[in-house]
């Protein structure tokens, strides 16, 4: 429940080589800066709606000054942007809705703001952002697929991190657990799959899944979402359940064609149901694909960043 905040430190190259060479003005004399390594600082003042219980950043130092809703924050020094700042803020009764209003007075004849002039305009905007309670007892069957990227964007040390996440996942399963059904899938311009179908947790499924995650191949072509998707799509989910599909995608959220994805998810009468969690990984993921994705699934969804620097975190989350 807490709100994060979250500044990145980079871009992926090919972005921010593109970005470097956009040539979007002529006026002035545009300057391409390519340095990593550039001094930061930072300071803000943050108005919450509740009570703030907890404020901190878990990636730099900070000076602060708090009251019950009001906080002001600086930089404890500058520093140099060589990781993503991230402030984590906890307020009471985050899941309470609100609503803000704002008023707008012209005055007619200079065009600037008067709160003494009749002609006002007015906004209003209401916040809801729900709870949802897990039904331990529930005997509705689920099934969990996971959605392991192993595509060119995914170098190295973020295919290797996906696949370390994946295996926590598989080790937080229980075994014996007869309402719950898994699969594993890892994918680029092709996929492959653990099982045919999804299979109960038994112990020897769980090790032939963590087997199938360490040693699937890498490097392998085009982030094509799309084609696991789709074949998902042409059959409803094979068990019995209200609950439909829960689909967990580790990724980078470098997604080819995420337009078509998004409609498939949107409009198909099969995936009505079907959740979509993705896990954001490395620290030039775009979020904002990941989240896109998370919030296109009708049965809704949750982007999850899983940050290499604090893997101590990882199983809380």
């Amino acid at each position: 429940d807490d709100i994060i905040f979250r500044l990145p430190a980079k871009m992926a190259s090919w972005q921010s080589k593109k970005a470097v060479e956009t040539k979007d003005q002529s006026i002035l004399r545009s300057i391409g800066i390519v340095e990593e390594k550039v001094e930061f600082s930072f300071k803000a003042s943050i108005r919450m709606p509740y009570k703030i219980v907890k404020l901190f950043s878990p990636t730099h130092r900070l000076r602060r000054k708090l009251t019950d809703c009001i906080a002001m924050i600086e930089l404890v020094d500058n520093v140099l942007l060589d990781q993503d700042f991230i402030l984590s803020i906890t307020v009471n009764s985050p899941n309470l809705p609100r609503i803000s209003n704002e008023t707008l007075s012209l005055d007619d004849n200079s065009g600037t703001t008067d709160t003494s002039n009749n002609h006002n305009s007015q906004a209003c905007m209401l916040t809801f952002y729900p709870r949802f309670e897990t039904l331990t007892n529930s005997n509705e069957r689920v099934e969990i697929i996971f959605i392991v990227d192993v595509s060119n964007s995914m170098d190295g040390s973020h295919v290797q991190q996906a696949k370390r996440l994946a295996h926590l996942f598989l080790m937080n399963l229980k075994v014996g657990d007869e309402n719950t059904y898994f699969n594993v899938i890892t994918f680029g311009s092709d996929n492959d799959e653990c099982f045919p179908i999804s299979a109960p947790i038994t112990k020897e499924n769980l090790d032939k899944a963590k087997h199938f995650v360490l040693h699937s191949l890498v490097h392998r072509g085009n982030t094509d979402l799309f084609a696991v998707l789709h074949r998902y799509s042409l059959l409803p989910s094979s068990l019995s359940s209200k609950f439909g599909r829960q689909f967990i995608l580790l990724s980078d959220g470098h997604i080819h064609d995420l337009n078509s994805i998004l409609a498939l998810l949107k409009h198909r009468p099969t995936m009505r149901r079907d959740r979509l969690f993705t896990c954001s990984i490395g620290n030039v993921a775009n979020k904002h694909s990941l989240k896109q994705l998370a919030n296109g699934a009708n049965g809704g969804g949750l982007i999850t960043m899983f940050d290499s620097n604090y893997r101590s975190k990882w199983k809380t989350k």
